[in-house]
């Protein structure tokens, strides 16, 4: 069964959504449920924190970052990469953020949504490179955020946890911005099962919040 879902930014509960975008998987439900949350709560703050001791002015990202000390910003397309299948990515080796300078443009020709949602396709890039920003800061200035939240866990399910903590670095970096929705939508067009499923599960949860 197809589950439609009209997104609107201003009233989507994002807690939820990052539930279904990244813990909805059975290996969480190793963790007790209060001690998820509490991670979830955790890696929120860490990257809102950041956000605050990092600010971006937003006028001229790439050269921003670079003066934070990133190495280099290059498109697979300007490294000829193929069958890559990240949007962005940060090199800890080399320090550089790579990133993928098609897809913005792609999110906003196959969704009719894209631009109520995201803003732009500036803002959609802006969103990939702060994100990967987050990492770069991660693994240069502070700690990362799963030992810093998960400290005695050893396995990958804590690194779930640095994407979380990205994405509310960088909702607060451009502002409340809500890029869960650059995932979501990237879903609804490349994986719609997949898609289905999310709509299916956050409308279950925000149910279960209203009871």
């Amino acid at each position: 069964m197809v589950v439609n879902i009209v997104w609107n930014k201003e009233t989507v509960n994002v807690k939820i959504l990052d539930f279904c975008l990244w813990l909805s998987s059975p290996m969480y439900a190793r963790i007790e449920s209060r001690k998820l949350e509490q991670l979830y709560n955790e890696s929120v703050k860490y990257g809102q924190t950041l956000a605050s001791k990092y600010p971006l002015k937003n006028e001229n990202i790439q050269s921003e970052l670079i003066d934070y000390g990133v190495s280099e910003i290059q498109t697979f397309q300007t490294l000829r990469l193929k069958n890559v299948s990240e949007k962005a990515y940060y090199d800890i080796d080399t320090k550089q953020i790579l990133w993928d300078d098609q897809f913005a443009l792609t999110l906003f020709q196959k969704d009719d949504q894209a631009e109520e949602l995201l803003g732009s396709v500036q803002k959609v890039e802006q969103a990939l490179l702060i994100h990967e920003f987050f990492h770069f800061i991660e693994e240069n200035f502070e700690m990362p955020t799963d030992e810093f939240v998960f400290p005695n866990c050893h396995t990958n399910i804590a690194s779930i946890f640095r994407e979380i903590a990205a994405f509310a670095f960088t909702n607060v970096e451009l502002d409340n911005y809500i890029c869960q929705f650059i995932d979501v939508l990237s879903l609804k067009i490349n994986k719609p099962t997949q898609y289905n499923e999310l709509c299916r599960q956050y409308l279950i949860r925000e149910k279960e919040t209203h009871i």
